[in-house]
């Protein structure tokens, strides 16, 4: 289980790519929006943008509403991103080791168009206050495209 990205929540997405970048000096590409779809029939609709450097990327997710993503969220670490081979099967595993999905995508529509695969994150309860986001690679290849073609445009 690969962990290819850290997923950070913060408040102003402008504000923390030019602290991130002055501080740290990470590169991020462009920030872009995605409507994320869940299987509950709930929507979050963000903006974010990942760092050029990596693997690890550094995400990050511009806090809105009150979903996954939401404004109830202090700013922080919010997730570690892994790749899995065969993604519902691996949801299953680890739903009999006592880990329940708290949000599964169904689908996210963004500036690459719509697409669909199988990605779950984890009740952070169930894995000592940590939450996952797991991604089945079937989507690796065309993801690490667009890291490598990221631009800092700050």
């Amino acid at each position: 289980m690969p962990a290819y990205h850290v997923g950070v929540l913060v408040r102003d997405i402008a504000a923390a790519r030019r602290r991130f970048s002055a501080a740290l000096g990470i590169t991020f590409g462009p920030v872009e929006p995605r409507v994320l779809n869940f299987t509950s029939g709930e929507n979050d609709e963000v903006a974010l943008c990942y760092s050029v450097e990596g693997p690890p990327y550094l995400e990050l997710i511009e806090a809105s509403g009150g979903g996954l993503f939401g404004l109830q969220h202090p700013e922080g670490v919010h997730h570690i991103g892994a790749w899995v081979t065969d993604g519902s099967s691996h949801c299953a595993a680890l739903g009999a080791h006592g880990v329940a999905v708290d949000r599964q995508l169904q689908s996210v529509d963004g500036p690459y168009g719509h697409s669909e695969n199988f990605v779950w994150f984890n009740a952070p309860a169930d894995l000592h206050g940590v939450r996952f986001e797991f991604v089945d690679d079937s989507v690796r290849a065309a993801l690490e495209e667009r890291f490598g073609s990221a631009t800092d445009d700050l």
